[in-house]
């Protein structure tokens, strides 16, 4: 079973037209830039166009890796932008749902009728979804092989007491997003293809059909994501409050630089042990040092987060994971990944969508390098190429 399977259904209340073309543009409308991949289908494969990202901060006059909130008309600006620097002739676009607007959550309910499941899920919907049901968007998928028998009641020795449970992905979309996605596309004259959660078009992009669980930190501008994928599913999701700009924000202040700086020099510098032992002077080392403690506040605080995740999805499901794959801008910073290896006992990897694409040779580098930011624009692509 692939991800196509498995989602091409999940989301279809919020999806317009299907289908493939010739080419497809993967938007992914993030809070400091935006990012966007065009590709298309030749010989059976899926091959790359063109790409491109752009800082959304000087919009508003705010400084590049800044978070910012747009009206729809100011992004739609930002888009014909993007699509002129970076080449890109083609229509049909794929946009994300951005994750802050969603839930998706496992839940285990009784084995029961197709029929009866559409009225027995709204309700157990209400436990876990914060906000009016006639706020959002509903959906859900059966996970298939996860049927399990549970004891009913205490007395676990009456057979007839217990019943079977199956898993079932929740999905809740707000419909308010949707509707602002909406207006972006009207606003820039483009023709949506179709919606769909970023989570799943990063899975898409990035993970493949694995049997053992894969543990994915998505460091984004204002927020980071951390989720657990095994066979396809996305089993636990949830958000982390702080993100890359958290670590600049702790830099500017600890060193009392402005913004500009402070992202630079983390762009540059970041965490690398090498840095601090090449420096030349006791002022370059104990500036290194600045960055590297005002940095870690934030990664530590990530990586706390972490721990839980696995010690929890362990613990519940009774299975341990190997790796995890970092993505998100946050992620391209230096000395990451070495880091989070001494910290987390995992196989530490970053995102390389770009391998799911035909690429031109000379360009591996930089694909493999930037890969961590446009896994969400890649993933939406794939959908459409692989319809």
């Amino acid at each position: 079973m692939s991800f196509k399977d498995v989602f091409q259904d999940l989301i279809s209340k919020v999806s317009n037209s299907g289908g493939s073309s010739p080419s497809v543009v993967g938007l992914d409308i993030g809070l400091s830039s935006i990012k966007a991949v065009q590709m298309k289908k030749e010989k059976g494969r899926a091959v790359l166009e063109t790409y491109g990202e752009i800082a959304l901060g000087p919009y508003v006059s705010q400084e590049v890796g800044k978070a910012v909130t747009l009206t729809p008309d100011i992004i739609a600006q930002a888009i014909k932008d993007l699509f002129a620097e970076a080449n890109i002739t083609s229509g049909n676009v794929a946009m994300s749902v951005p994750f802050a607007s969603t839930l998706v959550k496992l839940i285990s309910v009784p084995k029961i009728a197709p029929k009866q499941m559409k009225s027995v899920i709204p309700i157990e919907a209400r436990k876990h979804i914060p906000v009016p049901l006639s706020e959002v968007m509903l959906d859900w998928f059966v996970v298939p092989g996860s049927s399990s028998v549970k004891s009913a009641v205490a007395d676990k020795n009456n057979p007839q007491n217990n019943l079977e449970f199956v898993d079932v992905l929740l999905v809740a979309v707000h419909k308010d997003a949707v509707s602002n996605l909406q207006q972006i596309a009207n606003a820039s004259k483009f023709n949506v293809k179709f919606f769909e959660l970023e989570l799943f078009a990063t899975v898409r992009s990035s993970a493949e059909y694995d049997i053992a669980p894969k543990i994915f930190v998505d460091i984004g501008a204002s927020s980071s994501k951390v989720y657990v994928v095994q066979e396809g599913i996305i089993k636990v999701s949830h958000m982390v409050n702080f993100g890359s700009q958290s670590i600049t924000d702790n830099i500017a202040r600890s060193l009392s630089w402005n913004f500009e700086k402070a992202e630079r020099v983390k762009k540059e510098v970041g965490i690398l042990k090498t840095f601090g032992e090449s420096a030349q002077s006791e002022e370059e080392k104990e500036m290194y040092k600045q960055i590297r403690k005002a940095s870690l506040i934030v990664i530590d605080r990530i990586i706390n987060d972490i721990h839980s995740t696995m010690l929890s999805y362990e613990k519940k499901f009774n299975k341990s994971m190997v790796d995890l794959v970092l993505l998100g801008g946050g992620a391209s910073m230096p000395g990451l990944v070495e880091y989070m290896s001494e910290k987390v006992s995992v196989n530490i990897s970053k995102a390389t969508p770009f391998e799911k694409l035909y690429t031109p040779a000379f360009l591996d580098e930089v694909t493999k390098s930037i890969g961590v930011e446009f896994t969400v624009a890649i993933g939406l692509g794939l959908r459409d190429l692989q319809g």
